[in-house]
């Protein structure tokens, strides 16, 4: 925040350069920004699609087991759309094995349903977490 002085003397607080002085550079890094939250998020789902097809002798149950991973750490690295992202391509990507093979089952529908539930209100909370260490490290430079 800085605080600035209008022509009647009075002080006022800004929140930081508006948009449109902030220029093309600034866009720029946001996309970058952005683009690094959803990669993120898509490098850990296919790691997780991976090491769920390589353990799939072992982890007998664990359809959405480490695409649950995935979502959370895709919500708290990158909020909440990175971690509905995360959710969206765990469910399709548990979900399309299973319809390729025969006899989904009604418990496969439930699982991804709940996997679902649970990973939009990770990502909601990843979102809220990713908002108050922003908040936290602008409170801390205006310490500073």
């Amino acid at each position: 925040m800085q605080d600035a002085t209008n022509t009647d003397g009075a002080a006022t607080t800004t929140l930081g350069p508006s948009r449109a002085a902030a220029g093309p550079r600034a866009t720029r890094g946001r996309i970058e920004d952005i683009a690094i939250r959803y990669g993120v998020a898509l490098g850990a789902v296919a790691a997780a699609t991976l090491a769920r097809l390589l353990l799939s002798d072992t982890v007998d149950s664990g359809l959405f087991l480490f695409t649950t991973l995935a979502a959370l750490g895709a919500a708290v690295f990158g909020g909440l759309g990175p971690g509905l992202f995360a959710t969206a391509l765990g469910v399709a990507a548990a979900y399309i094995p299973t319809r390729l093979s025969p006899g989904t089952s009604q418990l496969d529908i439930v699982n991804a349903v709940a996997f679902a539930v649970i990973g939009t209100g990770v990502s909601a909370v990843g979102e809220w977490l990713r908002r108050s260490r922003a908040d936290a490290h602008s409170f801390a430079q205006d310490l500073i």
